[in-house]
């Protein structure tokens, strides 16, 4: 949150703001609801938005799922722990771009999140990349930047931690979201590129 006497509208341009205030209009919310929060929070509650707006459940994803089959059960691990995420978006997602991304892109989040749907379900990466990545860099270059330290720095991080695992007697059950198992800078691919042999089943 900003400290006491600043807001989101002091630190983004006024065509910014008019679009966000124009979505959440929309949608039924008052933009004074936003306004304490700085441009990467704003952009994460209108993820959170779109994604009740279509029916769908966090309850439901399945992270959530399996966390709840193992607590109290299993050991529980992180490839990264939650100060590590926030530090991540508060260093350099807090930004008018990836506010401004995520504005432009609900037009049309119903159809896309529809065919990641069915792309997932059929295994389809080719698919997922094309939505995920492609299409985000043909809005504006400047996302590919974002896609650099929002994934693949990442997927570095994350795959020297699970060769940790699999050099371990124990067997393990990783959880990661699709986009990190995507293209030629993934998970995947960086396990191949030390030697793993990965299979897509």
């Amino acid at each position: 949150m900003y400290p006491e006497g600043e807001n989101l509208k002091d630190n983004i341009s006024d065509s910014l703001y008019l679009k966000l205030e124009d979505y959440l209009t929309k949608a039924g919310v008052d933009i004074a609801a936003c306004l304490p929060f700085k441009p990467w929070f704003t952009t994460m509650l209108l993820i959170q938005f779109q994604i009740q707006s279509l029916g769908i459940s966090p309850e439901y994803g399945i992270e959530t799922h399996f966390l709840k089959k193992a607590r109290n059960k299993k050991k529980i691990l992180e490839l990264e722990t939650f100060d590590e995420q926030m530090e991540l978006f508060e260093k350099y997602f807090n930004t008018e771009l990836f506010l401004y991304y995520t504005l432009i892109s609900m037009k049309n989040s119903e159809k896309q999140l529809n065919t990641m749907m069915r792309a997932w379900q059929c295994g389809n990466t080719e698919i997922m990349e094309t939505i995920m990545f492609d299409e985000m860099t043909e809005i504006t270059k400047d996302f590919s930047g974002i896609h650099d330290k929002l994934i693949y720095e990442r997927n570095i991080k994350m795959t020297k931690k699970i060769k940790t695992y699999l050099k371990d007697t124990k067997n393990y059950f990783v959880i990661v979201g699709g986009g990190h198992l995507i293209g030629d800078k993934s998970i995947i691919s960086y396990l191949q590129q030390e030697g793993f042999s990965p299979e897509q089943l």
